[in-house]
């Protein structure tokens, strides 16, 4: 657990901090779905980025073929398959995140609003409702996690605006 707590509060001071408020068995699970979270936006985002890294990640989830991931690959991939089965989590969630961070690899304008959404659908909405399995929430309350998922990732847009121009640009546009 030591990997996944380093991961967490390496990549998020702010919500590392913030699950200090989860029962321990949360916080746990918690570190586990931002570790492998983490691990796959970092190859995409770093700079130099690593896509190598990210597709032998992807194919492994989806192949359950593991024999080329690096050990920290194996620890993150058997963490979001435990959780998975734990929580019930739906495989597109997972599907459209990964499908969400290889689109960061060829960054491009997104020009409309509805490729946007997609786009912040696969990289926080479907966070947003593997968070309310984890926290225990009924299903009722899946619209709520995705909304809140999506409108964190709006707002890192809008906060990193420098480095996701191309997020503001539909912003903007839509707005006007």
């Amino acid at each position: 657990m030591k990997l996944e707590k380093n991961i967490f509060k390496k990549g998020s001071t702010t919500y590392y901090w913030s699950s200090k408020f989860f029962p321990s068995a949360v916080r746990r699970d918690v570190f586990k779905l931002y570790s492998f979270v983490r691990v796959a936006d970092d190859y995409v985002d770093e700079q130099p980025n690593r896509p190598k890294e990210f597709f032998v990640l992807k194919t492994a989830w989806q192949t359950g073929e593991t024999n080329q991931l690096s050990n920290l690959n194996k620890k993150v991939l058997a963490n979001i398959i435990e959780l998975s089965e734990k929580y019930d989590f739906k495989r597109e969630w997972i599907d459209s995140f990964l499908a969400a961070m290889e689109s960061d690899l060829l960054p491009r304008p997104h020009k409309t609003l509805k490729e946007s959404q997609t786009y912040v659908y696969g990289s926080a909405g479907v966070i947003g409702l593997m968070m309310a399995r984890i926290m225990g929430l009924s299903k009722s309350a899946d619209q709520y996690a995705l909304l809140q998922g999506q409108a964190m990732q709006w707002i890192n847009f809008i906060r990193d605006v420098n480095e996701d121009k191309h997020w503001a640009v539909v912003i903007c546009r839509k707005m006007n």
